[in-house]
């Protein structure tokens, strides 16, 4: 029998005698054949409800199960007093050093504790990144804020204030992104037994139910692999979590440079934890049977639906639909589509005029009194931001077509008039005008409402986002935009450039979504989200108070 398979065998019995049930209907299975690792098969058919396993919460590992919580009174609340991540890794990373001496070795057996089984972004090399060119995962491996928080880990924390030297020093850099991996792609948010007892006495009945699935970002960013896969009944990386995929990296420090100055654990209603044998669960948002909830005392893995004998169980890591897969469109794709836009209408404009007129717009948008009141309060993100996310099927955010539908307007404002907005701007890079910050607040307010008031967009607003859609289709390398790739059939273990290449194609295939009339998205009554108009009514509407005064001086100089 290989190691692989004695392994398996040791954390079997290691589970029958710590769990308080374990269901006879399900195996733990080898599925590394079809790429996916460990798994759980089930050998019977199982019910909708039927509890598949249950574990105290002694059976978890957290501050307050983990071994260096206990070699000393005080390690337990200096260990409360860090953030999450700080906390949790130090306790995973005890009992990786403590090798059989841990009560959870069993369970390091079946995990990766080796940097090739990982595809966390921090691991490939300067070349392998490259590939990923341009995705926007590349401004988000955050290995300065990891490296930070090793330093802080290793020079101070473990060796002085929980005096656990002997750590520091097993404790390598490349130890701990592996510890800080296998975190992102394993732990859970484990409420505490208070926060679950209140939500069972509470009568909202819809916090009562909800039972907290792990919450990590970087988990909930696979789905950008998963999109295409859920199909073949493959996680996101076509493996099970012991070799998770780019994309679940995406945001693997993302928040890195927040970790320290996190709320402390202690003001948390939870624990990240790591829970045996619920990860072995294979994650798909498409398939998933099986649901974590959590108990005053216990965990307990529940079957969501019916599964057949011979099905896999699978559970979601994060409860995001597949809709909520991030692309990127960034501030300066908008920003470079509108100033060549501008030049090639107004002749009169020079490059430098015309960067600072859409500089001009932005910088008013930010700054608006009007905005602040409204939207902002209630966005996902702000108005002018550094990158807009493009969701699957044709969503966008809201406030990405607030920019589009404000710049356009005041594009077709100008366009409408040349002399009179030649006259508005002439003097943009000195000193903006009030009459053109007047123009863009107008633009603003009348874009507002015609956008959250009455879901409508121009249709001239439709064709400058498809348009800078295409910019940024343009920016990926040929072979994943002109149609010639075609994603492996098989999701074995993949290279890094393969893996590249399918999270590439999977963010151009959801931008190429809203150019291919997914945009406007639908309704749940199947209605389009938003009605497009022709811009002639709309520019008229926002240029009534000019038409006005032009009225008004016409029919003076008429009566001279």
């Amino acid at each position: 029998m290989s190691d692989y398979n004695n392994n398996t065998t040791t954390f079997e019995q290691w589970i029958l005698e710590k769990f308080a049930f374990v269901s006879p209907k399900f195996e733990i299975a080898d599925l590394r054949e079809k790429g996916e690792g460990r798994g759980l098969i089930a050998t019977e058919d199982i019910s909708k409800d039927e509890i598949l396993f249950e574990l105290s919460r002694d059976s978890i590992l957290n501050i307050d199960t983990a071994s260096i919580t206990k070699l000393r009174p005080e390690n337990r609340e200096i260990l409360c007093s860090l953030n999450q991540w700080q906390a949790l890794i130090i306790c995973v990373a005890y009992e990786w050093f403590l090798g059989s001496k841990s009560q959870f070795s069993p369970y390091f057996q079946v995990l990766p504790l080796q940097r090739d089984e990982f595809n966390s972004l921090i691991f490939w090399s300067d070349e392998e990144l490259k590939m990923l060119k341009p995705s926007a995962v590349l401004n988000r491996i955050g290995r300065d804020a990891a490296e930070e928080m090793y330093a802080i880990l290793v020079a101070d924390i473990i060796p002085e204030k929980l005096q656990c030297p002997e750590l520091s020093e097993f404790l390598t850099e490349e130890r701990f992104h592996i510890v800080a991996s296998l975190i992102m792609s394993y732990s859970f948010d484990v409420d505490h037994p208070e926060e679950v007892e209140a939500a069972e006495n509470t009568d909202d009945e819809e916090h009562k139910d909800e039972f907290p699935l792990p919450r990590d970002p970087d988990n909930e960013i696979g789905e950008n692999l998963e999109s295409e896969s859920s199909e073949t009944g493959k996680d996101a990386n076509g493996n099970d979590r012991d070799d998770e995929s780019v994309e679940n990296i995406e945001e693997e420090m993302d928040e890195s440079e927040d970790k320290l100055a996190e709320d402390p654990v202690s003001e948390d209603a939870c624990y990240k934890s790591m829970v045996p044998l619920a990860d072995i669960l294979n994650s798909n948002t498409t398939l998933f049977n099986a649901t974590l909830k959590y108990e005053k005392t216990k965990l307990v893995m529940i079957a969501e639906k019916d599964i057949k004998k011979g099905e896999q169980i699978y559970n979601i890591y994060g409860e995001l639909p597949n809709s909520e897969i991030l692309r990127k469109v960034t501030l300066d794709d908008v920003k470079s589509f509108f100033e060549s836009k501008f030049l090639k209408q107004l002749p009169f404009l020079k490059e430098s005029q015309a960067i600072k007129l859409v500089e001009t717009i932005f910088e008013t948008i930010e700054e608006s009194e009007f905005l602040d009141e409204t939207l902002v309060e209630e966005a996902d993100t702000d108005i002018v931001s550094e990158r807009y996310e493009i969701f699957a099927n044709g969503e966008i955010l809201p406030e990405f077509l607030l920019l589009i539908l404000i710049t356009t307007s005041i594009c077709q404002a100008a366009e409408s008039d040349i002399k009179w907005f030649k006259k508005l701007v002439r003097s943009v890079e000195r000193k903006p005008s009030s009459d053109f910050i007047g123009l863009i607040e107008r633009a603003i307010m009348k874009s507002y409402q015609l956008l959250e008031d009455k879901g409508i967009i121009t249709h001239s607003t439709l064709e400058n986002l498809k348009d800078i859609i295409k910019l940024r289709i343009n920016q990926y390398p040929s072979h994943v935009t002109d149609n010639s790739y075609q994603l492996p059939e098989s999701y074995k273990p993949q290279t890094r450039k393969e893996l590249a290449d399918v999270v590439l194609f999977n963010e151009v295939k959801c931008l190429k979504e809203v150019i291919d009339g997914k945009f406007p998205p639908t309704k749940d009554d199947g209605s389009p989200k938003f009605k497009i108009i022709e811009d002639e009514k709309f520019l008229k509407n926002l240029l009534k108070r000019k038409i006005e005064e032009e009225n008004a001086k016409a029919a003076k100089k008429q009566k001279k």
